[in-house]
């Protein structure tokens, strides 16, 4: 594995908990396990800035969501890595950013160029 700084956040899941010890045997991963119920632990992960961040979705609260997609959006990330409980797999999303400069260019980098009709 590349040199990549990698945060796990989790509140109680042993999976991410588990995975985090996995990661810090890797070679040339600096791992960050961040306990999401921890005071300022969103300043914490901004000030990271990691190019991976470990999350299970369920362990988020709402009232932080915003604050949360806003250092995803601030963040060098390379990938998101979802954790899917039951189902043996994981979401990897990877960051990409697309420069739009009108309504249907949004629609394109959603659904596809070829998917969205005739336009202006």
């Amino acid at each position: 594995m590349a040199a990549k700084r990698i945060a796990v956040l989790y509140r109680s899941s042993l999976l991410a908990q588990g995975l985090e010890a996995a990661l810090r045997n890797a070679d040339g991963a600096e791992v960050h396990g961040l306990n999401l119920d921890t005071p300022g632990v969103l300043g914490q992960l901004k000030a990271l800035a990691p190019s991976v961040i470990v999350v299970d979705p369920q362990e988020l609260r709402l009232e932080s969501l915003a604050e949360f997609l806003e250092i995803f959006q601030s963040c060098p990330l390379v990938h998101v890595v979802s954790l899917r409980w039951g189902e043996n797999a994981v979401d990897i999303l990877r960051k990409e950013r697309v420069e739009v400069t009108k309504a249907r260019d949004v629609l394109a980098a959603l659904v596809g160029p070829h998917e969205v009709g005739p336009g202006e």
